[in-house]
């Protein structure tokens, strides 16, 4: 069961399991179905080298993490964001299974279980979790691609073609820092920053059509990097990181 369709790049894991064999048993099984797993520090000492980390899951080990197993479990929901989190346990008894996802795990699995199962649990949740080619989303913001049309909790929001693009690129990187270089060669096509303030206009007109009426506020500005469209656990990460 390859989690990567044909033709397409690999699928960017993150992995926490600080036990060695298990770690090499795990990397290789995620190579193997066409995932590059990526081995991440123990976010309860290292957090900040999870910020740039850009990946569309995270597996990970929450019992051999250096806090106590449901602060890590937090700690690792946070960074998922909007994206996938399977939780590793290390044995396969419920208990620990049901605790991890009323912890905030999106599924639990037994490191010692069918590495078969785990596959096709992990391709569920990246099936589950991953977009469409036609629609974004990010808690209850909605992104139809295709009729061009933006909604948050059940609220149609109409704008202009220029704002929707902005919004579309800074949700397709949700929970992520997109620098204003990026924005500017995706949205207005132009590889050199003119120096004008046409960014943060836009943005700012974001905000009044997105956040306005909302506690919390999606489209941030994160300062001497860029700009990102955040989840309510991604912006408890972004918070610890200090990146606003």
């Amino acid at each position: 069961m390859m989690i990567a369709a044909d033709g397409q790049p690999p699928v960017r894991l993150a992995l926490f399991e600080p036990e060695p064999t298990a770690s090499a048993k795990l990397a290789c099984l995620l190579r193997a179905h066409g995932a590059l797993p990526v081995l991440m520090p123990d976010p309860a000492i290292a957090s900040r080298a999870w910020q740039d980390e850009a990946h569309e899951a995270i597996i990970a080990n929450p019992f051999r993490s250096r806090a106590d197993p449901r602060t890590a479990i937090t700690l690792f929901r946070e960074m998922a964001g909007c994206r996938a989190f399977l939780a590793l346990t290390p044995d396969d008894v419920a208990e620990q299974r049901i605790m991890a996802m009323q912890a905030g795990a999106d599924d639990a699995f037994a490191v010692s279980g069918d590495p078969r199962e785990m596959m096709a649990r992990l391709s569920a949740l990246l099936r589950r979790r991953t977009p469409s080619a036609t629609m974004l989303a990010c808690d209850e913001l909605t992104i139809d691609l295709i009729r061009r049309s933006v909604n948050r909790a059940g609220r149609n929001i109409a704008m202009p073609l220029r704002e929707f693009d902005l919004l579309a690129w800074l949700a397709r990187s949700a929970d992520r820092v997109v620098t204003r270089h990026d924005l500017l060669r995706a949205v207005w096509r132009i590889d050199f920053d003119p120096g004008t303030n046409r960014i943060e206009v836009h943005m700012s007109r974001l905000r009044q059509r997105i956040d306005a009426g909302h506690e919390h506020a999606m489209l941030r500005t994160v300062k001497g990097s860029g700009y990102a469209l955040v989840s309510r656990s991604g912006a408890r990460m972004l918070q610890q990181l200090g990146s606003f």
